[in-house]
């Protein structure tokens, strides 16, 4: 893991609940990769904001348990990147190939 985390130029750990440790960033960092962490959970202890690594700047939550507001701009654009994924899911690329390899057979 150490090559793999040395050759990015940076790692994003995007935890989404109190991550109780965070050993990726930490094996990040230890690699001499910069970090941008969510700042929950363990993670703020050693990913020090414009210190030792970035926090990602998170949307306002609605509840004490710290989840994200359904009704966010992050949410809507979760929304949009999984409708927009589904255009390369494996059925339709294998449809759009065979169309064209049975476009190309009908024009020989």
């Amino acid at each position: 893991m150490p090559a793999i985390y040395k050759s990015a130029a940076l790692v994003v750990v995007p935890s989404v609940f109190a991550e109780p440790f965070g050993m990726v960033a930490l094996e990040a960092m230890a690699a001499g990769v910069c970090v941008l962490a969510a700042p929950r959970g363990g993670l703020p202890e050693f990913v020090i904001d414009r210190e030792s690594g970035w926090h990602i700047r998170l949307p306002h939550t609605d509840d004490a348990d710290g989840s994200l507001n359904p009704l966010s701009p992050r949410a809507d654009l979760a929304i949009n990147a999984a409708h927009a994924a589904r255009a390369y899911d494996w059925q339709t690329v294998a449809n759009v190939v065979r169309a064209a390899y049975d476009k190309r057979a009908s024009h020989r």
